[in-house]
């Protein structure tokens, strides 16, 4: 799936790098625990050494392909809680599955579908039910200490990306959780979709999120570029955020880049916005001009009609 095609919630500024986050100490946080899981009436074989049953990703995912809860012919675990929780309680192996699913070999799992759409309420269920949270679930529920936990033993996480190749940091419920996978060394300008030069920068835009756009710029990530190419500008305009728009001009984007790729190819964000039908944003874009420096970056003022 490209980017930018589905809005959730919860859902390439300066190079200015921010240091002052700091994690506490590791011996300070309790070890997070694990969610047991049972296994009903399914295939099943013994783990290397014998000690308890587990299930294969195979296995796994042919339970999950009958919850049909993910496919978006079936009405998906994007925000329908009811199909899910009924998919949950309908099948006593389904946790398992969830469990055993294998996220490298899929495009997205039940749980990183959610996760990436911000459907908070399902995966409370989920995680209720014993599903065993990853990164992507801990970002999307805020949950710190745990994500704190499994960054210092595995930082390499804080660039990990779910389903249909989306961030960490497009996870985030918050901008602490943001603020924690990049202090962990996520990179905010982490080639997404190389096509469209798409970034966590761009999703963000594109998603609305103006406290996770805010966090990874304050860590360096860009929100202009080069004459051609697709800023998170346009991914705002295209997809009606006014008050990103307005984030973005007052720090310093521009308007006149040429976008680059699919439906951003040979547009401007005004462009985006008109075809989209978003008029405010359309006025927005078209009363603003480049003003002075302040603090090292372009600001903007606003141009009035007669000026």
């Amino acid at each position: 799936m490209a980017p930018g095609t589905h809005i959730g919630r919860g859902t390439r500024h300066g190079e200015r790098m921010k240091t002052s986050f700091a994690a506490p100490d590791a011996r300070s946080l309790p070890e997070p625990r694990g969610h047991g899981t049972s296994l009903s009436r399914t295939r099943r074989r013994r783990d290397t050494a014998g000690r308890r049953p587990s299930m294969t990703h195979e296995e796994a995912l042919e339970i999950v392909r009958e919850l049909r809860i993910t496919s978006a012919a079936h009405g998906t675990v994007h925000g329908d809680f009811d199909r899910v929780k009924a998919a949950l309680d309908g099948r006593p192996d389904a946790v398992a599955a969830l469990n055993a699913l294998d996220s490298a070999k899929v495009e997205e799992t039940p749980q990183g579908s959610a996760a990436h759409r911000g459907c908070r309420e399902i995966l409370e269920y989920m995680l209720q039910r014993g599903v065993a949270p990853d990164v992507f679930m801990m970002c999307a529920l805020g949950m710190a200490d745990h994500l704190r936990w499994a960054l210092r033993r595995r930082p390499e996480l804080a660039n990990s990306r779910g389903a249909h190749g989306i961030h960490a940091l497009n996870h985030s419920a918050d901008r602490a959780t943001a603020e924690l996978l990049l202090h962990y060394g996520a990179d905010p300008n982490y080639p997404i979709y190389e096509a469209w030069d798409w970034t966590p920068v761009h999703e963000a835009a594109a998603n609305g999120r103006i406290d996770v756009l805010s966090a990874v710029c304050d860590y360096g990530g860009r929100i202009d570029g080069p004459y051609y190419c697709t800023t998170p500008l346009h991914a705002a305009a295209r997809n009606g955020h006014a008050a990103v728009v307005r984030w973005l001009l007052e720090n310093g984007a521009g308007c006149d880049p040429i976008g680059k790729g699919g439906p951003y190819e040979g547009r401007t964000a005004q462009d985006m916005a008109k075809e989209n039908g978003h008029e405010p944003i359309v006025a927005e874009l078209d009363g603003w001009r480049p003003g002075s420096s302040i603090c090292g970056l372009p600001s903007v003022v606003r141009v009035s009609a007669g000026s």
